[in-house]
C-alpha cells in the first residue's frame, strides 16, 4: 500500500504541475506562431513528457511552481500518508536508540496489551478525528486504481485486435517499390526498416515498436502514382528516424495514469497533432521546392483513404481532423527550410520553459524557515531519505525534501513567546505521526503534543507531579520517550540525582497519548512498589521492543553490568544479567549500559550499547537474536582521544559511532571497525541519524548536516542533495 500511495502522490503532483505547462506551452506556442518552425513546435511537448513522467526533478529559485505552492496545496488537503513522500528508509529501526540520549523512535511494531496503572491518567486534550480527506482516500485511491487498470485495457484490447488484423501482413515483392523504398530510406538515413503490405490497413503506416515495419494498403500502387508513394515512404519514414511510434506509447501510458485530467488529455493530443506536422517538415527537407506542392498533394489524397485512425500506439501514419489538416495545408504552402535565426528562438524558448516549469519549488513550505536559518537544533528524527522531523529549543520543524527547507509545524500554545515551553524530547511514528514532549518553567507537568496530520493540528496531554514528589526548583525532565507503535508509548521522567540514586517515573499510554498511565513510581525513594526499579543508580534510558517486552538502561556503583528487563508492559522489572568481557572494568560505577536498538519490524534482533570508562572509552555493542533474552558481545570501538561516543544504526549490520575526533563506521554488525575520514570537524557532534548505510544526518553545534556518502562527505542540506 505505501508503494500505491507513493505512485498516487507522483501522478497527483505531475498531473498539477503537467496541467500548467500544458497551458504554459499553448501560450509560448501562440506568442512564436509561425515564426517557428514546426519541429520546435513538436520539441515543446517534450517538456511535457519529461514533466509526466520523471518523478524527481531538480528544485530551482526560477521554477514557477515556487509561485503555485503545490506542496503547500497538498499538505492543506491531503493525509500525511499522501501529502509527503511516505515510507521506511533503508534498514529503518523499529527503535531509533541512536546517540548517547538513548531516545527511540518507534516505527509499527506487532502485538500489544493494556496497561493499567496506579494512578489516574493524565488529562488530555481531544485526538484530532480524521478529516474528510483522510476518511475520502482510500476511495479516491482505488477509483483511481480501477480507472488506470480500465484505461490500460483498453489500450491493449485495442493493440491486440490491430496485431491480428495485420498478422497475415507479406513483405512487398514489388522491385519498383522496394527500389524506390531503398532510396528514400538512404536519403532519410534510415535503416532496417522492411516493407510489408496488408489487405487490413487503409493507408500507409508506420508499426511496431522494436522492428519497425512500413505497412502498405494492397495495391497501392494502383491508387499513388510514383511521386505520391515515394512522399508517403518520405512521412512515415520520418515517423521511424524521429522514434514518434516509442513517443506514441510513452504517451499512451501517461494517458493512462491520467485518465481524470482532460488537461493532460489535450496537451497530449496537440503534441500528435504537433507530431504530424513535424514528420511533414522532416519530409518536406528533404524534398526539391519543386516538389513540396506534390507533397501536399499526395497527404490530401492519403487521407482520403482514411475512414478512422485505429487508436493505438503501435503505428504513426497520415492523418488528421479538419484543423490539423487546414494548418498542414498552409505549412507546405509557406514552406520554407529552418533557418538559424528561427532554430535559435526555438531552442531559447524550449530552454525558458524547462528553466521555469521542469524544476520543482524550492523545499521551503508555507510556513517554512529556509535551512541557513535552521539553528538551535536539539534533536533529529528521520522517516525516511526524504520525510523527517527537528525538534529546536522552542519549535518543531518538518522537512519532506531530505532537509532542504522546513516548515515550521510547532504546536499553537508552543509557538506563543510568552508560554515559557522550553523543548524536551522527539519521538517519530511516521510520515504524519509524531511526539514532542516540553516542559514550563515553575510547572511541575510534563506536556506531551502529538500530531497525526503532519503538524497541521496537535492534541496535548499533560501529565502532573504531585508536591511532593516536585521540589518546585526543577521541573521534572523527560530521560526517555519512545513509541513501538501509533498507539503505544512509554515515557521515563526523572526528577533529579543525589549521592548515587536517581528518582524517575515509567508512564505508558495505549490509546496514542490521549491519556498517560503511571505504571513504575521510584519517585519517592521510601516506597517502592514489589517489582518496581530500584531508587539507586542512575536511569540511562528505556526502550520496548513491543508492548510487553521493555528494557531500563544505566548505571550504578556496583560491580556489575546494569540492565532491567520487564515482560508485562513496564508493571514488574527485574535485573538482566550481561557479562562483561575479560578485562573490561565493572565495579564503582565504571560501567553503563544506553538504550537497546531493535531492528527491521521485528524485536527479535537488537543491538545493545554498553559503554566502559576505562582508557579509550571503549563501547561494545552486544547483540541478541532472541527478543534481548541473551546478549553477546561484539568488538569494542575505542577512542582514540578518550571520549565518549555517539552512534547510530540504521540496520543490524551497518553503524556509525563517532567521539568528536573519528568517524568509525561498522558492516558487519559491530564485529570489527573502520575509520573514514569525514570532511567536517565532528568535535560538538550531540547526535547521528542514519536512515541507511549511506544516508544520515548530524547536529553539530547545533547545526544539522547530511551526507548521501556513508558520512565521508557532510554538508547543509540543500535543494536537490
Amino acid at each position: 500500500m505505501d508503494i500505491l500511495y507513493l505512485l498516487a502522490r507522483w501522478v497527483l503532483v505531475a498531473t498539477i504541475t503537467g496541467s500548467v505547462l500544458v497551458g504554459l506551452i499553448l501560450l509560448a506556442k501562440w506568442a512564436v506562431g509561425n515564426r517557428l518552425d514546426a519541429r520546435w513546435h513538436y520539441v515543446l511537448w517534450f517538456l511535457l513528457l519529461v514533466r509526466l513522467a520523471v518523478p524527481a526533478l531538480p528544485a530551482s529559485p526560477v521554477s514557477l511552481y515556487n509561485l503555485l505552492h503545490v506542496d503547500r496545496f497538498l499538505s492543506a488537503t491531503l493525509p500525511a500518508g499522501l501529502a509527503t513522500s511516505s515510507g521506511g528508509g533503508q534498514g529503518s529501526p523499529v527503535l531509533a536508540g541512536a546517540g548517547r540520549a538513548g531516545s527511540g523512535a518507534g516505527a509499527s511494531t506487532p502485538g500489544g496489551s493494556a496497561v493499567d496503572g496506579s494512578s489516574p491518567p493524565a488529562a488530555a486534550a481531544p485526538l484530532p478525528s480524521a478529516t474528510w480527506p483522510e476518511r475520502a482516500l482510500p476511495f479516491a485511491l482505488w477509483a483511481w486504481l480501477t480507472g488506470v487498470v480500465v484505461f490500460a485495457a483498453r489500450v491493449a484490447s485495442a493493440e491486440i485486435r490491430y496485431r491480428s488484423k495485420v498478422a497475415q501482413a507479406l513483405k512487398v515483392n514489388d522491385a519498383r517499390l522496394l527500389t524506390c523504398f531503398d532510396d528514400v530510406k538512404r536519403k532519410m538515413a534510415v535503416r532496417n526498416v522492411e516493407l510489408w503490405e496488408s489487405d487490413a490497413v487503409e493507408s500507409p503506416v508506420a508499426f511496431g515498436l522494436v522492428r519497425p515495419r512500413l505497412l502498405l494498403p494492397a495495391a497501392i500502387a494502383g491508387r499513388l502514382d510514383e511521386e505520391q508513394i515515394t512522399n508517403v515512404f518520405f512521412h512515415e519514414l520520418a515517423h521511424v528516424r524521429r522514434y514518434d511510434i516509442a513517443v506514441n506509447w510513452l504517451a499512451a501510458a501517461l494517458r493512462v495514469l491520467h485518465w481524470f485530467n482532460p488537461l493532460v488529455w489535450y496537451g497530449l493530443a496537440r503534441m500528435q497533432e504537433d507530431q504530424e506536422l513535424s514528420c511533414d517538415a522532416l519530409a518536406l527537407a528533404h524534398l526539391q521546392p519543386e516538389a513540396v506542392k506534390g507533397y501536399g498533394r499526395t497527404i490530401i489524397s492519403v487521407l482520403e483513404m482514411v475512414s478512422e485512425p485505429p487508436a493505438i500506439p503501435s503505428i504513426a501514419g497520415v492523418w488528421g481532423n479538419s484543423a490539423l489538416n487546414k494548418r498542414r495545408i498552409a505549412m507546405v504552402a509557406l514552406f520554407k527550410k529552418a533557418s538559424l535565426k528561427w532554430s535559435a528562438l526555438g531552442l531559447a524558448v524550449a530552454v525558458i520553459i524547462a528553466g521555469v516549469a521542469l524544476t520543482n519549488a524550492l523545499g521551503v513550505a508555507s510556513e517554512g524557515i529556509p535551512q541557513t536559518a535552521l539553528s538551535g537544533v536539539q534533536s533529529v528524527k528521520m522517516v525516511d531519505e526524504r520525510v523527517g522531523w527537528v525538534l529546536t529549543g522552542s519549535a518543531v520543524l518538518r522537512t519532506t525534501d531530505g532537509g532542504a527547507g522546513w516548515a515550521d509545524v510547532t504546536p499553537a500554545p508552543v509557538a506563543d513567546t510568552a508560554s515559557g515551553y522550553a523543548a524536551g524530547t522527539l519521538a517519530a511514528v511516521d510520515a504524519g505521526t509524531a511526539y514532542a514532549t516540553f516542559s514550563e518553567q515553575g510547572s511541575s507537568s510534563i506536556f506531551i503534543f502529538r500530531t497525526a496530520d503532519a503538524g497541521r493540528t496537535w492534541a496535548k496531554a499533560e501529565i502532573q507531579q504531585e508536591p511532593e514528589v516536585w521540589r518546585g526548583d526543577l521541573a521534572p525532565f523527560v530521560r526517555a520517550f519512545q513509541f513501538t507503535d501509533a498507539n503505544h508509548g512509554w515515557l521515563l521522567a526523572g526528577f533529579g540525582v543525589a549521592m548515587g540514586s536517581e528518582a524517575v517515573r515509567v508512564y505508558a499510554t495505549t490509546d496514542a497519548g490521549a491519556t498517560w498511565q503511571l505504571v513504575d513510581d521510584v519517585a519517592r525513594g521510601d516506597a517502592l512498589a514489589p517489582g518496581s526499579l530500584p531508587f539507586g543508580g542512575h536511569k540511562t534510558g528505556l526502550v520496548f521492543a513491543d508492548p510487553n517486552q521493555g528494557w531500563v538502561s544505566g548505571f550504578d556503583y556496583g560491580d556489575s553490568i546494569v540492565l532491567y528487563a520487564t515482560r508485562d508492559g513496564g508493571l514488574t522489572w527485574s535485573r538482566q544479567p550481561v557479562a562483561a568481557p575479560a578485562g573490561y572494568p565493572t565495579e564503582g560505577g565504571s560501567v553503563e549500559t544506553r538504550s537497546p536498538i531493535f531492528f527491521g519490524g521485528s524485536p527479535e534482533d537488537g543491538l545493545l550499547p554498553v559503554q566502559f570508562h576505562a582508557e579509550g572509552q571503549p563501547t561494545i555493542f552486544y547483540v541478541t537474536h532472541d527478543g534481548g533474552t541473551t546478549w553477546q558481545p561484539t568488538a569494542a570501538v575505542v577512542s582514540a582521544t578518550n571520549n565518549s561516543f555517539v552512534w547510530s544504526f540504521p540496520d543490524l549490520q551497518h553503524g556509525f559511532a563517532t567521539d568528536g575526533d573519528k568517524l568509525y563506521v561498522t558492516t558487519d554488525g559491530a564485529r570489527s571497525w573502520q575509520v573514514i575520514t569525514a570532511n567536517i570537524d565532528l568535535n560538538g557532534l550531540t547526535q547521528l541519524d542514519f536512515v541507511s548505510a549511506e544516508t544520515g544526518w548530524a547536529i553539530v553545534g547545533g547545526s544539522l548536516v547530511k551526507t548521501t556518502d556513508g558520512g565521508r562527505t557532510w554538508t547543509e542540506p540543500a535543494p536537490g542533495n
